[in-house]
């Protein structure tokens, strides 16, 4: 029997799937609405950004607390808490949109609310799949979740437009159902307990519930749709929930925030490095892990941080990665706000989003097939210029459909610089290293990017549309001028050739 077979035969997994994408699709069809009520509340395109600035500086805090939190306490409870708080937020928003009684004051709370629930239990669900399924199927698993953010990022935007030309409260009622059924699904979970022996049936047939493995890193951030960069990494991980505001909606693009994150490849070479070498290999991390638990947690912080920057590609490599991902992101929030200040519908909004994701998913097609036969330096510089050069026609005419045909190609490159080049950082680190070095990586992106919304909201009202995109276009600029005439970016092997070349 396949992989993909023994998952769906999996009760427990069956459960897992249902509530997290019902999780994914609560956040996509909220994320969307709520930049254009609150503009529709405050008349403010400052205001709207701001408020994606608050909830991303609220859940990235939180977020630094949660990964321990969901370490600590029973994952089950915390997936079932996150779905009824969020089936209560946007269920008060709905009714009080309905009666007409919504302001920007609490719709401010309860976005901040939400990015701190997020923040703190949100990632519980990601973590719970290690405790239901076995390693052998966790890359399938993978995959299958990989393909279905796709389709929600393409799809969700779209639907949620037409459902808030239909009525601006539809996004907030189906988001709130969509939750309560991820609470529902939550219920039939049956978690491992964690430090019990794998069963080797798990996955299948009457075990299918119990699964093995210590929680999984999941992906960053910066999420979510996006969420957010290479996305070194960017705001919204493609599979945690993020607080559901964006570029409102728009997919994240940008190094580590194309649908691939850091985190996520740091994982994937780790899960493949464990699977290749059996019990063995388990053990030696299990004894790591043993080693760290005697140093103190600062200790090991500040060495994740040292060896980065002790490194010699490395703190290019972060420096250009920020500084595209904040131009990038800068760009999402500038075209979005623009669109809703220029009474665009909100189904051509959503589909911004869908022209998005279609460039990320024909880029991602050609990772795959390209991935260890291209040289990673020429690659990256490649991805930036082309990023760089088709911001240009956006700045001379924006036109709606210039605007979607650029932004689609803008992302098209991002996949193979994810792939690749964080596939080359993270099988030149040290495998105890692989979380911290990671952290270091999307930490500096994801603060500049917090502030994008707020920066675009305020520019724009200020100095119109062409001069608030020459801004960020000019982060792009700068991080490409870096990548190009650095040796140590540009010069960066094919993978053949990674075993001999310097991190």
């Amino acid at each position: 029997m396949t992989a993909s077979k023994e998952l769906w035969r999996s009760q427990g997994y069956l459960a897992w799937f249902t509530a997290d994408t019902a999780v994914a699709v609560g956040t996509a069809l909220r994320g969307f609405a709520i930049p254009l009520i609150a503009f529709s509340v405050s008349h403010s395109l400052a205001t709207a950004g701001w408020l994606a600035t608050m909830s991303a500086v609220l859940q990235q805090g939180c977020t630094l607390l949660g990964g321990t939190i969901v370490d600590r306490h029973p994952r089950k409870p915390l997936i079932i808490a996150n779905a009824v708080i969020q089936t209560l937020l946007w269920t008060m928003v709905s009714a009080l949109m309905i009666s007409g009684r919504l302001n920007i004051t609490v719709l401010f709370a309860v976005v901040g609310v939400a990015a701190c629930t997020t923040g703190l239990i949100g990632e519980a669900t990601d973590a719970a799949l290690r405790s239901i399924i076995d390693m052998q199927e966790y890359s399938k698993a993978r995959s299958i979740n990989e393909g279905r953010d796709a389709t929600i990022n393409m799809a969700g935007s779209p639907i949620g437009g037409i459902l808030y030309g239909i009525q601006p409260w539809l996004p907030f009622v189906c988001s709130a159902l969509v939750y309560a059924i991820a609470g529902g699904s939550a219920t039939r979970l049956h978690l491992r307990k964690r430090g019990m022996p794998m069963d080797t049936d798990a996955g299948a047939g009457a075990g299918a519930d119990m699964g093995s493995g210590d929680r999984a890193t999941g992906a960053s951030e910066a999420g979510h749709r996006i969420s957010d960069v290479v996305h070194a990494a960017g705001i919204d991980g493609s599979d945690s929930e993020s607080s559901g505001i964006g570029a409102a909606g728009i997919a994240t693009v940008g190094i580590d925030a194309a649908e691939i994150s850091a985190s996520e490849i740091a994982v994937s070479e780790i899960q493949q490095a464990s699977s290749s070498n059996g019990s063995a290999q388990r053990e030696g991390h299990d004894e790591a892990r043993t080693s760290f638990t005697s140093t103190s947690f600062l200790s090991d912080f500040v060495l994740g941080w040292q060896w980065t920057f002790h490194t010699y590609r490395l703190p290019l490599i972060i420096v250009a990665a920020s500084l595209i991902n904040f131009g990038l992101n800068g760009l999402q929030y500038t075209i979005q706000l623009h669109l809703i200040n220029v009474g665009t519908e909100p189904f051509r909004i959503g589909l911004m989003d869908t022209g998005v994701c279609i460039g990320i998913l024909v880029g991602s097609i050609l990772a795959n097939r390209l991935s260890d036969k291209v040289h990673v330096g020429k690659m990256m510089c490649a991805a930036f210029i082309m990023a760089f050069v088709f911001v240009i026609p956006m700045l001379v005419d924006s036109n709606y459909w210039v605007i979607l045909i650029c932004y689609a190609f803008v992302a098209l490159p991002f996949p193979m610089v994810n792939s690749m080049l964080f596939g080359f950082v993270f099988s030149k680190t040290d495998e105890n290293l692989q979380g911290r070095v990671a952290t270091v990586i999307s930490v500096p992106a994801q603060v500049l990017s917090m502030f994008c919304g707020g920066i675009a909201g305020s520019l724009l009202p200020l100095t119109g549309f062409t001069v608030s995109m020459s801004i960020f276009w000019g982060a792009i600029g700068i991080s490409m001028l870096i990548a190009t005439l650095s040796p140590a970016i540009r010069t960066i092997p094919k993978s053949d050739e990674w075993a001999t070349a310097r991190l």
